[in-house]
This record gives C-alpha cells, sequence and structure tokens, in this order.
C-alpha cells in the first residue's frame, strides 16, 4: 500500500478556502493544473513532460471534475515558436530541445555562482494570458520537480494567484514530498500533497470545493475526444495527454518506483514499493500514442525498466513487434545493463530504441554496493556485447558514470571513464546532486560540513562550488569525457 500524507498549510492572509473572490457555493468543478517555470543555471527537455500532473488530471477526470492543464514549459506553445533571437526555443530531432528563456536575478543563496540565471518556460505574458483563459477555477493544482526548481515553483504560484486570487491553490511532486517544510513556509501553496498524488489531490478537491459529477457515461466520456481510445486513456490511471496541446513526444512509464534503494536516489522515497504494469495495458497505451495520436518518439522513464525482464519488457516489445507499431523508443534513465540478454537486445533492437543509456557508475566495489550491486563491470560487458551484436553501432551507446559522490577520488571516476570507452560506450557524467533523505546527501553534510537544508543549494550545477577544488576536478573529467568521445567516435567514422 503506497503512503499518501495530505498536509493543510495556509500562508499569512489565507484563513479558509472561502478568501474573497471564491464562492464555493457558485462555482462548477473546474480544475486547472499548472506545471511550473523553471529558474536554473541550465535546463535541457529531454522528452520532459508533466507526467505526474498527467496522472493527476486523469485522477481528476475519472472523479469528474473539468480539468485544464497550462504548461510553463512547451517548446512548442506558438508564443516561444516565433520569437526570435538565441533565447527562442529549439526543437531538435526525435522531441528533444532547448527550453525558451531569458535572463533573471540570482537568488542570494546562489550569489556566489559565476553562471548565468534563467527563467525557462514560455513567456511570462503567454502564461498570464493562458491562466485568463477558460472558465474560472475552483481549485488550481502545481507540480513540481527538482527541488531547486522550487523558486520557479513559487513564482508560478504567485502568478496564479494574481489572475484567481482566493481560489485554493494545491502544491504536490517531488519538491512538496522531498521538501515539505521549506514548501510549506515558501511557496505560497494551501494545500501540499506528498508522495504519489493521485488519490490525494482528488480528496483535497473533494473537501474544498465538494464532489465531481462522478465517472461519465461512455457517451459523455466521447465528447471532445478524438477517438474512443484517447477518451478511455484520459479517464483511467493513464496520463492525461488529451489535455496537452503541440505534443512532439510522450514520456510514459511501464512500472511505478523501484526495488532498489541506491544511496543516491530518493525513487523509494517518493514511492514505497514497486509495482509493474500488466502488459496488456503498457502495449495498448503506446498504440494509442503511436496509431491514433501520430506520435513516434515514446520516453521510457522508469526507474527499473528491466526489472524482471522475461515477465515484463520482453512480453512488452514482443507484442509491440506483433501489433506492427511503429515507435522510436528513448530510455533517458540508465538501463540496468546486467539485465540485458542476447534476447532483450535483439528485441530492443527491432522495436527501434534510439537511445540507450547504460548505467555503469562506478566500477569501485565500495560505490557498487552503495548502488545495490545491481550493475557489475562483468554485466556491463555483457550487456555492450550483446547489443552490439544484435546491430546496434558504436557510438548507439552511452554510459551513465556518477561524479562528485561525496568521498570521491578522481581517480575512481577517470577508471570507470576508461572502462566505458574500452567498452566502446560513449561517456555520460552525471553530476551529483545531493537529495534530501538519501544516503548520500548525509553523507555530503558530514563530509564537507555543509548545510544543504536550502534546497537551491541542492542543485548539481552548485554543488561543485560548495566543495573546495570540486569545480575544476570536475572542469578535468569533463574535458577528459570529451576527449574520450571524440576518439571513439573518430575511429567508429573511420571503420566505417
Amino acid at each position: 500500500m503506497f503512503v499518501r500524507t495530505i498536509q493543510e498549510c495556509r500562508p499569512p492572509g489565507f484563513d479558509t478556502p472561502t478568501a474573497p473572490c471564491y464562492d464555493k457555493a457558485m462555482s462548477g468543478k473546474h480544475v486547472l493544473l499548472v506545471a511550473p517555470y523553471i529558474h536554473d543555471f541550465a535546463a535541457y527537455d529531454l522528452w520532459l513532460k508533466p507526467l505526474g500532473l498527467l496522472y493527476v488530471a486523469a485522477a481528476a477526470e475519472a472523479a469528474g471534475y473539468s480539468v485544464r492543464i497550462l504548461n510553463c514549459l512547451d517548446r512548442r506553445h506558438p508564443a516561444v515558436t516565433s520569437s526570435p533571437g538565441p533565447s527562442r526555443a529549439r526543437n531538435h530531432p526525435h522531441g528533444t530541445g532547448k527550453f525558451s528563456w531569458e535572463p533573471i536575478p540570482k537568488p542570494p543563496p546562489l550569489a556566489m555562482i559565476p553562471r548565468r540565471y534563467k527563467r525557462y518556460g514560455i513567456p511570462l505574458e503567454a502564461f498570464r494570458n493562458g491562466l485568463a483563459d477558460g472558465p474560472p477555477p475552483d481549485a488550481i493544482g502545481v507540480s513540481s520537480m527538482m527541488t531547486y526548481w522550487c523558486d520557479g515553483v513559487g513564482e508560478t504560484i504567485s502568478l496564479a494567484r494574481e489572475a484567481w486570487p482566493g481560489v485554493p491553490v494545491i502544491l504536490g511532486g517531488v519538491y512538496a514530498s522531498l521538501c515539505p517544510d521549506h514548501a510549506r513556509e515558501h511557496a505560497g501553496a494551501d494545500y501540499l500533497v506528498t508522495g504519489p498524488g493521485e488519490e490525494g489531490f482528488v480528496e483535497i478537491l473533494r473537501s474544498i470545493i465538494g464532489k465531481g459529477a462522478g465517472p461519465r457515461a461512455d457517451s459523455d466520456r466521447l465528447a471532445g475526444s478524438s477517438s474512443p481510445r484517447e477518451a478511455r486513456f484520459g479517464m483511467t490511471s493513464v496520463p492525461a495527454y488529451h489535455l496537452l496541446d503541440n505534443l512532439d513526444s510522450v514520456s510514459m512509464l511501464t512500472s511505478f518506483g523501484c526495488p532498489f534503494a541506491c544511496a543516491y536516489c530518493a525513487s523509494k522515497l517518493l514511492r514505497n514499493g514497486f509495482i509493474q504494469r500488466p502488459v496488456k495495458d503498457v502495449v495498448e497505451e503506446i498504440e494509442y500514442y503511436v496509431n491514433d495520436r501520430k506520435i513516434r518518439d515514446i520516453a521510457l522513464y522508469d526507474d527499473a525498466l528491466l526489472v524482471k525482464p522475461d515477465d515484463h519488457i520482453k512480453p512488452i516489445l514482443r507484442e509491440v513487434i506483433a501489433e506492427g507499431l511503429q515507435a522510436c523508443f528513448h530510455a533517458p534513465n540508465g538501463l540496468h545493463a546486467n539485465m540485458i540478454d542476447e534476447e532483450l537486445a535483439h528485441l530492443m533492437k527491432e522495436t527501434g530504441f534510439a537511445t540507450v543509456r547504460l548505467s555503469i557508475e562506478s566500477i569501485d566495489a565500495a560505490r557498487l554496493k552503495d548502488s545495490c550491486a545491481k550493475v557489475t563491470p562483468d554485466g556491463f560487458k555483457r550487456a555492450v556485447s550483446c547489443l552490439l551484436a544484435a546491430g546496434f553501432e558504436i557510438g548507439d551507446l552511452q554510459a551513465y558514470l556518477l561524479m562528485g559522490v561525496p568521498g570521491q577520488q578522481e581517480s575512481e571516476v577517470k577508471e570507470t571513464m576508461l572502462f566505458a570507452h574500452e567498452m566502446n560506450t560513449l561517456v555520460r557524467l552525471s553530476d551529483f546532486s545531493p537529495i534530501p533523505g538519501t544516503g548520500y546527501f548525509r553523507a555530503a553534510t558530514e563530509t564537507y560540513g555543509l548545510d544543504l537544508s536550502e534546497p537551491l543549494l541542492q542543485n548539481s550545477s552548485v554543488y561543485p562550488y560548495l566543495v573546495p577544488g570540486l569545480a575544476d576536478r570536475y572542469k578535468r573529467l569533463k574535458e577528459l569525457a570529451r576527449s574520450l568521445n571524440t576518439e571513439l567516435l573518430r575511429h567508429t567514422e573511420n571503420v566505417l
């Protein structure tokens, strides 16, 4: 059973959900959901969709509420695609790209960072226009991702309050779950949902605006939907992508949670337990995206996509082949290489995996233990061999390596980089980010005497400036990674 904790918080000046400008007796059942802005030194769209918000939207619709979504990170919003200059959004092949941005002042905790700070997302005017569009909301839900993007969350909530004063605001997501005390004090929301948000969000809606109309009849579900499949998926536990415009790719989950408890990861803190969805449901969702929505690029964002491969991912990929679904799959999270055998490698190749990132993290024995020993050097070697034999080319495969872990020596990272290079994989360094509640977060505070209670300091872009000498070490390691990758690609070109 998943643990869902609902905490109510009222900022100064907000006493009850019936504050001025909000009259529950006269309201309908309209819910506005918002994916907030990012405030950071860097941000790039790797199939980043507000997946948690889309699941919440599906749950709210299933409970009978009318739902509308505003996505501040929409790269294809008309207000950004027509914008000139270097700060405009850029759409790259296969559903990735650069967000539009504008420079903003650095908050005081980040004043020492020698980099330009930015707001990523659609222009503020476009967001304000979007807020004013549509029926007056009875409640506003805001999602949150990285803890250190908290200022973007706060700004988004402030803008929503300007547009709809007195309408209760509900905050959920990663930041709300990992830094609840900070969120209560600084975000400006009225209600906080921690952990998986679907059930908790609907409970709060029922308590502040009453029950929804209830699950609608099938004939009603078809209203405004392009197909029965779209209507059905929009009203179930599958993310409500029918509420998003301008889609060039989708992200999806074939499972929830993770069976491992790695020292650097917060998966166990965000969702207790591990559940793999039925194969039939996963394949039907893929079929909907490919056939109904005409989307080919699908990012599988599972934390543990390959766990129990014979019962899960292999049957899924076999059904994709049997149904003739022409998709382009991407695995942006590190795949557990130990679970890739010859059959799975061939299935991945045949079903169109275009982005294959393997998790190696480190070849150091102690570090492997901190990673639950889910990937070993021998397992990594075997996986790469199977993938290359299946038809993947040198240059197609990337290896995730951890860099900057508390107490980690530069030599450990170099040895792992050279190992990955020798295995004919591109080196992809993963900068350490201290995530509250994890073992490595505690190690970072104890090893370096840091106070990381301020979420802005939990940023992987900020962390190297907090640890003496780490920024210079990063620079050397990144130069080595570029050199190794250039050498590998050049060798590949010469062979071809």
